[in-house]
């Protein structure tokens, strides 16, 4: 593995959260929760002259990433989101992926995915968003897995967040073979992290029934391609 960080992607309310925060319980991990990813890839924080390209955004968040890594005695990396990285595409001809994975060239990126018919309602639910949103929201997070998928190295992995919590160990140990290192069993904490948010937080860490979908609704067959693709259905 090499020194630079890892990234843990996915859609908003996939699940990316949980991942980092099993990240965060073993020892010789820290995970980052969106460190400088809102303000940076959106130039929030920025001086007006170097937010107006993509590229001058992206490079202050390696930086900053960078930056983070060097002062911590671990094995550093940050999670951010597909809605993060859509702040670059009016900007860059919808090119964000290239631009970013390519920042990023010699980092790790574990992406995590979720069935729209569970994470479409919790992004209503969660994040306020309107049907139509949630949906647009979520198959925006598809061009991410697209661009990881075709670009077919080795530094990319696939985990869905319904094996996450279905079968956290088998895909917990996948995750640590990934990242070079030894499974702890203190990862299975799962959400029990202080380094969540505590709206995110639950006792008993980590809850198998979030893997279950809810009743039909007539959105569903609008997806059904896609999760047939992603081998949901």
């Amino acid at each position: 593995m090499t020194n630079d960080p890892f990234l843990v992607v996915g859609a908003g309310r996939s699940g990316t959260s949980l991942l980092a925060a099993m990240l965060n319980h073993h020892p010789k991990l820290e995970c980052g929760m969106e460190l400088n990813s809102v303000n940076t890839l959106s130039g929030k924080t920025i001086r007006w002259w170097e937010s107006d390209t993509a590229h001058n955004r992206v490079e202050h968040f390696v930086r900053s990433c960078k930056k983070q890594q060097k002062s911590s005695p671990l094995i550093w990396g940050n999670k951010i989101t597909t809605e993060q990285l859509a702040f670059l595409d009016p900007l860059c001809a919808g090119k964000s992926e290239e631009l970013f994975f390519r920042a990023f060239a010699n980092s790790r990126v574990i992406y995590v995915l979720r069935d729209a018919r569970s994470c479409v309602p919790s992004k209503m639910t969660r994040m306020g968003k309107s049907l139509v949103d949630a949906i647009a929201s979520w198959r925006r997070s598809l061009k991410t897995l697209t661009y990881l998928q075709q670009e077919s190295s080795p530094r990319y992995l696939l985990v869905k967040m319904e094996d996450l919590v279905s079968r956290p160990t088998e895909v917990l140990k996948a995750v640590c073979t990934f990242l070079a290192i030894e499974f702890d069993e203190q990862m299975l904490q799962g959400a029990d992290s202080s380094h969540l948010p505590e709206i995110y937080q639950n006792q008993g860490g980590v809850r198998a029934e979030k893997a279950n979908l809810p009743p039909w609704e007539d959105w569903h067959a609008d997806v059904i391609p896609e999760l047939r693709s992603l081998g949901y259905y």
